[in-house]
């Protein structure tokens, strides 16, 4: 797992985006005058798979191709963006997420999911996003239990900390501890790492000890933003990605008065596969055995002329 963070710009205009193979979720950051329109309270639930109802084939073109209106249905999203306030950052978030279509499995589930928490952990000024590409043939009940659990143990091990920063500093001051989540201690960039590795790690071990997730020959990626202290930190595992959209002030593009200016592609996660050289060597490391599925099948021979020697994740 990678963690990294950047610091918010306040005077200009950006975009974070979130993205798995189907599952996307977008968060223009506007400096301006809206206000928080939308919360979360976090309670622990225990996990129940969700269920996938369509059992009707979908209708095809003559093509063999899904009829727009079939491509609709398995479109799930947000009905408008949603505002909310981050210090004197305004984010406008939005998320869409699109069923693919196998042939050969017509019924194969969406295996992707998105979190999106805004005044996280309690706290006004916190907001955190994810996407969760799930894979295997039970890589929709992965994503979806990640989607779950993971922001409920980012808030568990926030809160803990937080508290016991801010009774510290009340004792300090001979004063007793109030509940108040926006004015307790916010935490630095190595306490929120921390936070973030034990709740993916957590997350993970959960994952594997549930009796309704078969994680055998499946699992999920996570790629999330958490807006916090003034910074982005962005934590990924697996292939999904985190993008800063920046606009390029002054392009030398021309552009008609209503058009937006052109945005510039920043990216914020890693890929962490084995194609990366230095992945594969860390998790052989770890005693880990790498190989396509042809090379375990046999059907191929063992070696790893599938490494991308210059890919860094960059």
């Amino acid at each position: 797992m990678g963690c990294q963070f950047s610091s918010v710009d306040d005077d200009r205009d950006m975009a974070i985006v979130g993205r798995s193979s189907h599952n996307s979720f977008s968060a223009p950051l506007k400096k301006d005058r809206y206000r928080s329109i939308s919360g979360h309270t976090t309670r622990e639930k225990k996990y129940q798979p969700e269920k996938n109802n369509d059992n009707e084939p979908p209708e095809l073109d003559k093509n063999g191709h899904l009829i727009p209106n079939e491509v609709e249905k398995r479109i799930v999203r947000m009905l408008s963006s949603k505002i909310n306030q981050i210090g004197n950052v305004t984010i406008r978030h939005a998320a869409s997420s699109q069923r693919g279509f196998y042939p050969e499995d017509v019924h194969k589930p969406n295996q992707d999911s998105y979190s999106i928490d805004n005044k996280f952990s309690g706290a006004c000024d916190n907001s955190f996003f994810a996407v969760y590409d799930g894979h295997g043939d039970d890589g929709h009940t992965c994503a979806r239990f990640a989607k779950k659990k993971l922001p409920m143990l980012m808030t568990k091990y926030m809160r803990q900390l937080r508290i016991s920063e801010a009774q510290n500093l009340a004792r300090n001051k001979g004063e007793n501890f109030v509940w108040k989540p926006d004015d307790w201690p916010d935490l630095n960039k190595q306490q929120c790492e921390e936070i973030s590795k034990r709740a993916h790690l957590k997350c993970n071990e959960e994952i594997h000890d549930s009796d309704g997730v078969l994680d055998a020959f499946s699992g999920t990626t996570s790629c999330s933003a958490l807006f916090h202290s003034g910074r982005i930190m962005i934590s990924n595992v697996g292939d999904s990605r985190a993008i800063l959209g920046k606009k390029v002030e002054g392009s030398a593009i021309p552009q008609a008065p209503s058009t937006p200016l052109p945005l510039r592609a920043i990216p914020l996660s890693r890929d962490q596969t084995p194609i990366r050289r230095d992945e594969l060597e860390r998790v052989k490391e770890c005693g880990a055995r790498v190989m396509t599925f042809d090379q375990l099948t046999g059907d191929t021979p063992i070696d790893e002329d599938w490494v991308e020697e210059n890919d860094q994740g960059e």
